[in-house]
């Protein structure tokens, strides 16, 4: 680990409008670090996610976010996704390295052959080319996590990720997630407190 964080929250309190969700909470995340953030509804903990990756200014207080923490890679609450939405399994994750507008050439090539390679390592070779609104929220869940890994993110955030997953498909996520923590920091918001303290060196509660 090292000495100095990427990313620090000094007294922040974080909210919306006059509203206070989470107050003067102090945080540092470091390179290859893997946080687990729990606590009950309604607590701020998708409120905390949403400071951490950038969308959520604070109300008080700082967020100080170094060059090691501008790479991001995001995953949401999947109940927030609206899944009429004409896009397919391939889009979604190809966001992830910048958009779904058409590129050419090498670039495109290469854009390709990543997003190949992402929905094999997240067994989703076979539902690539559907819409989101045909598969299931489990195999949404999948194609979310490989939006958020494609583009190699030095800071790895993820909401709820195991919403959805069978047991199979938890513990797949997680063996995934120790590869990338070679790389990664890694923030996880889950309700399953027993499975973070198996895998995230520390908890923040909420």
């Amino acid at each position: 680990m090292n000495h100095a964080p990427i990313l620090s929250l000094r007294g922040a309190s974080l909210g919306y409008g006059q509203r206070t969700v989470v107050n003067h909470i102090d945080l540092d995340i470091y390179a290859h670090d893997y946080i687990g953030i729990v606590g009950p509804n309604g607590s701020g903990k998708t409120t905390l996610v949403r400071a951490l990756v950038g969308l959520l200014r604070p109300l008080r207080g700082q967020i100080i976010r170094t060059r090691e923490a501008q790479s991001v890679g995001y995953l949401p609450q999947v109940n927030l996704v609206d899944r009429r939405f004409p896009i397919t399994v391939a889009e979604v994750v190809r966001q992830g390295l910048g958009g779904i507008w058409p590129t050419w050439g090498r670039r495109a090539r290469q854009e390709q052959q990543s997003t190949e390679e992402m929905a094999q390592r997240l067994g989703l070779a076979d539902v690539l080319h559907r819409p989101i609104g045909d598969i299931s929220g489990g195999q949404l869940q999948r194609a979310l996590l490989g939006r958020a890994l494609i583009g190699k993110p030095t800071l790895l955030v993820l909401d709820e990720p195991t919403t959805y997953l069978d047991e199979e498909g938890v513990g797949q996520m997680y063996a995934l997630l120790e590869e990338e923590n070679r790389r990664a920091a890694i923030v996880v918001v889950s309700h399953d407190v027993a499975a973070l303290q198996r895998h995230a060196r520390r908890t923040v509660r909420t």
